[in-house]
């Protein structure tokens, strides 16, 4: 939005009969004519949609084109919304013959083989004053072993169906992307997520980004989103227990959202392991660090050949607010070998590092530790002992539970949780069951090893987001808005008022292991500029275009950094602003 100043037309008050006209009739004495100064006034704000208003001040009359105003501060703010929404069972406009399997349609909640399970989702996607971020499709599932699994969303079919069970005549199959289509293109990544993250046979909370499952389609998540109603079908032997759509986007608003509380909605998931860490670098400085395969498959003295065995899960957390997820259980499942020999007895101490935070038996050597130990927190070192007590000390194979939120406490999980990746060192004389190497798994390479038991609860707040066609947000993305303004005919100029833009809702989001979006308003329209880098803000991203709503990604970034970043507008006639400096972290 912006400032709109006009000229102040002398006209027929030039006249010297017409101002003694005026004298006489406001009973005054004007004397003689003065010089006029020709100033400016103020109209009325025009609001552009996002920016904060400004207040009607009285102008600041001058000769020169350059006009300083006293603006009110920015009032208005970017706020994010979610939206969780569960799953009806049924397609109440598909017949039998419509659906995109052959197997018997069955509800949620119903035990399947060779069946589908149709459901739906009815919601408010809003038309206006709002951007869409992303959109995950959440199946409380357990896949089983086959490694055969389709899915269909409005109309694009994708996966790894059994072609037996696909039926080919339906009405409703817009785009066939299986596996087996005999198209160019295929999408599996229904199948391929879950042979990457969960264990099979096992009820797990599949966390499914709908423009991965759309991948390859000519449609995209707001195209299937916009008419209010999402339709699935999943197909084979996987029951779905329960299934919800979470809706991510963000709105503008000069005033608190009308907000409730959503029902509770709880996860539970078991994670298979990934081999090595997500940082690029060991905990410890001393000695081979190897995976749980290689420790395992060591014939010759595997404890004397690795310091460290390092592993990691990718366990994303429920996609609402962090302070509305209650972690209950986090246990990593494992079986281990643990050698007393090297030390004699007791055997040698051990620790373990959870994402820079280590644990330690008392005597353990801490100067081993890299620099990716950030902090040592003993107050878990009971507990730790606690674990290791039992695992006898000759060698022998054993089961053990590692009970992360007794060590470390449940909203230190969490928050370690949040980082994106939970990488896992132990030190120590320990090796760790594993066969399979984690980089080919896929179709038909199934791995064992470590286990992440995760589960807990979450909910959001569901907010209405506040109606304006006027906004800068739209569905389709943001739109520009001009510089200048449309007035009345012979008064349109518009001057320069002297001050940069006013900056406000400064924000890092969708922050990545290398990517992050930094958002934040003007009051008027003006270019983005975000300096940004670790420990300093030398690199830069930019847009020329103007508007109020400011939006930049940053990619290529650098997993588990913290960087600077400072945010920079200007507005047409090159008066600029700049923030202060501020942090970001990126995930592991």
């Amino acid at each position: 939005m912006s400032f709109k100043f006009r000229r102040l037309k002398l006209g027929v008050l030039e006249d010297p009969a017409v101002i003694s006209l005026v004298c006489s009739l406001l009973f005054a004495a004007c004397g003689d004519k003065q010089a006029y100064d020709q100033g400016t006034a103020l109209e009325d704000t025009v609001l552009g949609g996002g920016g904060a208003s400004r207040t009607n001040e009285a102008p600041t009359v001058s000769t020169t084109p350059a006009v300083v105003t006293v603006r009110a501060a920015p009032s208005y703010n970017i706020v994010n919304v979610t939206q969780i929404i569960p799953a009806t069972s049924g397609l109440p406009d598909f017949t039998t013959p419509m659906l995109p399997f052959t197997g018997v349609p069955v509800a949620i909640g119903s035990p399947v083989l060779n069946a589908q399970t149709p459901f739906h989702f009815n919601y408010d996607f809003p038309q206006n004053n709002y951007q869409f971020v992303e959109a995950h499709l959440v199946i409380d599932t357990a896949r089983d072993s086959s490694d055969t699994e389709g899915i269909f969303v409005d109309g694009i079919f994708t996966g790894r169906p059994p072609l037996a069970n696909v039926n080919n005549a339906s009405s409703e199959t817009i785009e066939t992307l299986f596996f087996g289509n005999g198209g160019p293109t295929t999408n599996t990544f229904y199948i391929d997520y879950s042979l990457a993250h969960y264990k099979v046979a096992t009820r797990n909370s599949f966390d499914l980004l709908l423009s991965d499952l759309l991948q390859g389609s000519q449609k995209t998540s707001i195209d299937v989103l916009k008419d209010n109603r999402l339709n699935v079908v999943t197909g084979d032997d996987s029951p779905v227990y329960q299934a919800y759509l979470v809706i991510r986007g963000r709105t503008i608003s000069d005033s608190s959202l009308s907000c409730a509380q959503s029902p509770t909605y709880t996860f539970t998931n078991r994670y298979i392991h990934n081999d090595g860490n997500t940082v690029g670098g060991s905990a410890f400085t001393t000695g081979p660090i190897g995976n749980p395969r290689q420790s395992w498959q060591t014939n010759v003295n595997p404890f004397g050949t690795y310091k460290a065995i390092e592993f990691y899960f990718d366990a994303p957390l429920p996609k609402v607010a962090i302070e509305n997820i209650n972690v209950t259980n986090a246990n990593i499942l494992m079986t281990l070998k643990r050698n007393g020999s090297l030390a004699s007895t007791p055997a040698k101490p051990s620790a373990i590092i959870v994402n820079g935070v280590g644990v330690a038996e008392p005597g353990f050597d801490k100067t081993l530790a890299s620099s990716l130990v950030e902090t040592w927190y003993d107050a878990g070192s009971t507990a730790f002992q606690s674990f290791l007590a039992p695992i006898p000390t000759t060698s022998a194979s054993t089961n053990v539970t590692l009970n992360l939120v007794n060590i470390l406490g449940a909203s230190n999980v969490r928050t370690l949780l949040q980082q994106g990746k939970l990488n896992i060192s132990f030190a120590g004389p320990f090796i760790i069951s594993a066969s399979g190497l984690t980089s080919a798994r896929g179709f038909s390479a199934p791995i064992d090893g470590p286990e992440l038991e995760l589960a807990g609860t979450y909910s959001t707040e569901v907010c209405e987001v506040p109606d304006n066609p006027d906004s800068v947000l739209s569905q389709d993305g943001v739109r520009v808005i001009a510089p200048t303004v449309t007035v009345e005919e012979g008064s349109s100029e518009v001057l320069n008022d002297g001050a940069g833009p006013a900056i406000s809702s400064l924000q890092a989001t969708e922050i990545g292991s290398t990517k992050a979006t930094i958002l934040w308003l003007t009051d008027e329209p003006s270019t983005s500029v975000v300096q940004y880098g670790v420990g300093n803000t030398a690199q830069i991203a930019q847009n020329s275009e103007l508007t109020t709503f400011h939006q930049i990604q940053l990619i290529g970034l650098s997993p588990y950094k913290y960087y600077d970043f400072k945010v920079t507008s200007t507005d047409k006639f090159g008066n600029a602003s700049t923030s202060n400096v501020q942090v970001f972290v990126t995930l592991r």
